[in-house]
């Protein structure tokens, strides 16, 4: 599935100034929080997708996580991990589910290899039945290993649709609340231009 982007309504960053209402200070507290979730997510989850396809343990994930300032603060416990960003923590699921199936399809590999050595093994071996018998049972056991394998990695991809469809769901939740925000902020400053215009006019008076 693909994630969109959502860059096209991030045009501006907003600063409350002392006479602004708590109102209004707060629409542009929420509207900054959201964009700069968004910029993040849209900036660092290819670099979060490739921590994940190349860590080589639990530690190695965890040091790389904060060192890229994904993670709020270090852990012993990869269960324990807090992402600073809540669509980039959502984003991790998949790229775990990824990292899965990476394993798995390796695993599959070296499966379907096996059973190539040890057809090999058979047809090498014609006259010795207790060698044939032992590879066949070899062979069995692989199949099935690589058929319990392959229904597990399509398990995954059904859930890494799923996770990616939640993503893309809360963006676009993010995207209107965003949009939401701007349009007070738009209203409270044209609001206060008028007010202004206004207290110009009757001191000019």
């Amino acid at each position: 599935m693909k994630i969109k982007k959502y860059l096209d309504f991030i045009t501006e960053k907003f600063q409350a100034e002392q006479s602004d209402p708590p109102e209004m200070a707060s629409d542009m507290n929420t509207y900054n929080s959201l964009e700069k979730s968004i910029s993040d997510f849209n900036q660092k989850k290819v670099e979060l997708s490739n921590i994940y396809m190349t860590y080589k343990d639990e530690a190695d994930l965890i040091n790389k996580l904060s060192a890229r300032g994904h993670i709020e603060k270090k852990t012993n416990n990869k269960k324990q991990i807090k992402f600073n960003n809540p669509v980039l923590a959502l984003w991790s699921q998949s790229c775990e589910l990824r990292r899965k199936i990476k394993d798995l399809e390796d695993g599959i590999k070296n499966e379907e290899e096996g059973i190539k050595s040890e057809q090999t093994n058979i047809t090498n071996n014609q006259g010795n039945q207790t060698i044939q018998d032992s590879s066949t049972s070899k062979i069995d056991q692989s199949k099935a290993n690589v058929l319990n394998k392959k229904n597990e990695v399509a398990k995954l991809k059904k859930e890494i649709m799923d996770i990616e469809k939640k993503v893309n769901d809360k963006l676009k939740q993010m995207k209107n609340d965003l949009n939401i925000s701007k349009k007070r902020i738009d209203y409270y400053k044209i609001n206060k231009r008028s007010a202004s215009t206004t207290q110009t006019d009757i001191t000019n008076q």
